[in-house]
């Protein structure tokens, strides 16, 4: 049998993956209002510019996602080189 392993999100980097998923759907407007949703948590400050980078690209927002990643570089995301592997492996399109 094959053990899963178990993934931990916080609240806020839950809600970028949710909209993620709402921007991959079409659904820009939900995508944009999860992220303000997002914002408000406490926990918002802790989660890596990376995976908003990643939101943006879903969004097909080249100007946010330079600017995300631009500022994951800076910050030395941790986040960043796994993000970029598993996007690229995904397939990012424009």
């Amino acid at each position: 049998m094959k053990m899963l392993k178990k993934i931990q999100l916080s609240p806020a980097r839950l809600e970028l993956v949710i909209a993620s998923f709402q921007a991959r759907a079409g659904g820009t407007e939900e995508a944009l209002a999860t992220i303000e949703s997002a914002s408000k948590l406490d926990d918002f400050d802790s989660v890596p510019p990376s995976d908003f980078a990643w939101v943006y690209v879903s969004l097909h927002d080249e100007e946010k996602t330079i600017q995300w990643l631009e500022k994951a570089l800076k910050q030395h995301d941790s986040q960043l080189p796994e993000s970029i592997c598993n996007h690229l492996v995904q397939g990012v399109a424009w």
